[in-house]
């Protein structure tokens, strides 16, 4: 088994996926395309929340433009993984699901190919909003959105079979899956309640504090039992 996620293709290659809609010879295409190479420029930098920014106001003057769409979409998932590694995970999920609603707008391509790919990243995006929920403070959520990225990959295949990454993917969320049915809060509960309890495990408070008048002895504890030692000859004498 695969032990990654696949991620969607980065500007860069969305570039190569729309040159089509590219027309060189205008001016109004040269800006477009030089909009899109400053974008990626920052991607690759580490500055995705600039390249989002372009990309934005880009879509402002193309709000139809698949590419442009699949574009922010790929700057928003930078931004976002960059966020979950900073661990602050509500804002790196807001910026997943904003990635994939871009996704989902590129996704409207009449074009076979470049529609499948723009699905596929809408789905991932899906998918790394649902792993950032937390099971131990949310597990409900988190079940229920784990459930969803498979279904979703599920239908992905269904329509596009043989898709190696969306296979991938849909191997490692399921065995996800199923980790968190295993640890479900009422199993956990289940187990604490299961487990034989330890008596040797902790000594008794009082036994900690066990102490003795008598001349040179001592008091040695052991799990919850403690044993007075006496020097030889019965103690030391005044």
């Amino acid at each position: 088994m695969r032990k990654y996620l696949q991620r969607p293709l980065g500007p860069v290659l969305v570039a190569a996926l729309f040159a089509m809609l590219l027309c060189p010879a205008t001016t109004h295409a040269l800006g477009l395309n030089a909009a899109m190479k400053k974008a990626q420029a920052h991607v690759d930098s580490g500055e995705p929340d600039k390249a989002a920014e372009i990309l934005r106001e880009l879509q402002v003057d193309h709000p139809d433009s698949p590419m442009v769409a699949y574009a922010l979409g790929s700057a928003l998932y930078a931004s976002a993984k960059r966020l979950a590694a900073l661990e602050t995970p509500d804002t790196a999920i807001e910026a997943y699901a904003e990635a994939e609603r871009h996704f989902a707008r590129a996704a409207q391509d009449t074009q076979p190919d470049r529609k499948r790919e723009a699905e596929f990243a809408r789905i991932t995006a899906k998918t790394g909003a649902a792993l950032l929920i937390s099971p131990e403070e949310r597990y409900e959520d988190a079940l229920r959105a784990l459930r969803e990225t498979v279904a979703a990959h599920e239908k992905f295949l269904r329509e596009h079979p043989g898709h190696a990454g969306a296979e991938n993917n849909l191997d490692l969320l399921r065995l996800k899956l199923k980790e968190l049915l295993q640890h479900s809060p009422e199993q956990q509960e289940q187990e604490k309640q299961d487990q034989p309890p330890d008596d040797n495990k902790q000594p008794m408070d009082f036994f900690l504090n066990v102490g003795t008048d008598l001349p040179g002895a001592t008091v040695e504890s052991e799990g919850n039992t403690a044993r007075l030692v006496v020097p030889e000859g019965g103690g030391a004498r005044p």
